[in-house]
């Protein structure tokens, strides 16, 4: 089995309460922290993964020592990317990120608003992309029933920005059942990825995909907390469902029996993720 993709998750801490999110749910359950920027080679000499994403259930920008972090990985070769809510994102930290390697910047919206922390730095990111080639610029659009007018003003937004190489939308992930927040129904999803579809045409545009299982998220790669738990997936990085620690090698036997189980797994069969 494969582990080309890590998901490491650098920091627990966030800015935003976002109602819909599940990070509540995961601090409550194991705690608020960092990453020792230390543990990134423990993670990178066990799993020698090829594109190592810099985020979990937390803002990756509150993290003190980030750019050392991206710079670890980068000794490494490896392709690093992270996703943010860009409240945190300034002119200086963009710059900072960048000269330290990170290939990928993925902007996570769901509100119209939002868009506001991708013009703060536009400039200095055309200017950025011009001298590296990177970052790979991307919007990532949560769907969320009664809110596809924000969707659309997104798209919109994204589809007249140069710098934006790539508009993924992704599914709400609701199983635990912890807000009032729904994921789109399918007629509802059809008609806002055609809308995207016709807006998008100078862009890569990712839709939902098909659900299966095993999932590809969790066949191509492991997530990896703040304190080095090894989980499946984001959405199942809770003790319940860890497989070990980095260090132990006793997760790799457990993995192979987690995908024995998933097709009777709750939470995986109402899993939104590809």
């Amino acid at each position: 089995m494969l582990t080309q993709v890590i998901q490491l998750e650098v920091t627990t801490q966030c800015n935003r309460e976002c109602p819909f999110c599940l990070r509540k749910y995961m601090v409550k359950l194991r705690g608020i922290g960092d990453l020792e920027p230390k543990d990134v080679d423990k993670v990178i000499n066990e799993l020698n993964p090829k594109v190592m994403t810099l985020h979990g259930w937390g803002e990756p920008l509150l993290h003190p020592n980030l750019g050392v972090i991206i710079s670890r990985a980068k000794c490494y070769g490896i392709y690093t990317s992270l996703s943010t809510n860009g409240d945190y994102l300034t002119p200086s930290k963009l710059q900072e990120i960048v000269v330290k390697g990170l290939d990928e910047l993925v902007f996570g919206f769901y509100s119209r608003g939002h868009m506001d922390n991708l013009h703060r730095v536009l400039s200095d990111l055309k200017e950025l992309k011009k001298e590296f080639s990177r970052p790979r610029v991307i919007i990532d659009i949560t769907l969320i029933d009664g809110l596809e007018d924000d969707a659309r003003l997104i798209i919109d937004e994204a589809s007249k920005i140069d710098v934006v190489n790539v508009v993924i939308m992704h599914r709400l992930f609701d199983v635990y059942g912890i807000s009032d927040y729904k994921r789109l129904n399918q007629k509802k999803e059809r008609e806002l990825i055609k809308y995207a579809k016709s807006v998008l045409r100078n862009k890569h545009l990712i839709p939902p995909p098909p659900h299966k299982l095993p999932c590809i998220t969790a066949w191509m790669g492991v997530f990896i907390t703040w304190r080095l738990e090894v989980s499946p997936c984001c959405f199942l990085a809770i003790p319940k469902f860890f497989l070990g620690r980095i260090g132990s090698y006793d997760w790799i036997e457990k993995r192979k029996l987690f995908f024995k189980d998933t097709k009777s797994l709750e939470v995986c069969l109402k899993c939104p993720a590809p």
